[in-house]
């Protein structure tokens, strides 16, 4: 795990949360921070679907759903998956953390491409090339926003 991994990982689980209209949002800290938070909290909730099941991709999942998101976490291991959707963890990736349950995950491509308004691809970049390829007919062609590489 990266260094950022871990630490995002943790401040996901020490932040302090308010309860919001039936979702958790993580409360800023910063003056900065509190006016992007205000401004986004009539923000109608959108449907992410991340494109990764490892460390960075179950932690910005995590992120976006303390951010209000509807997420569906598409990964190629079935046993990850199964663990992140039965389990609320991800053992492998990042041990000791609890991922929220409203994070969902799936091994079907073609149901994180239809789920999704937005897509973040969280894959390694040495296997990036070779999954858009294999991807290239069935992307989404049709997304409310544009897809993020983070």
């Amino acid at each position: 795990q990266s260094f950022f991994v871990k630490k995002i990982a943790s401040h996901i689980t020490s932040t302090r949360k308010k309860k919001l209209t039936g979702t958790t949002f993580v409360l800023p800290k910063t003056n900065r921070q509190r006016k992007i938070w205000k401004s986004k909290e009539s923000e109608v909730m959108n449907k992410v679907s991340v494109l990764g099941a490892g460390a960075w991709g179950t932690t910005l999942a995590q992120v976006l759903v303390d951010a209000g998101q509807d997420v569906l976490v598409w990964g190629r291991n079935a046993e990850v998956v199964s663990e992140i959707n039965s389990l609320h963890t991800n053992k492998k990736f990042l041990p000791g953390v609890n991922i929220p349950s409203a994070i969902r995950a799936t091994t079907d491509i073609s149901e994180a491409f239809s789920f999704g308004q937005s897509i973040v691809l969280a894959i390694p970049a040495q296997s990036l090339r070779e999954n858009l390829a294999a991807w290239k007919e069935s992307f989404p062609k049709n997304l409310k926003k544009p897809f993020a590489e983070l």
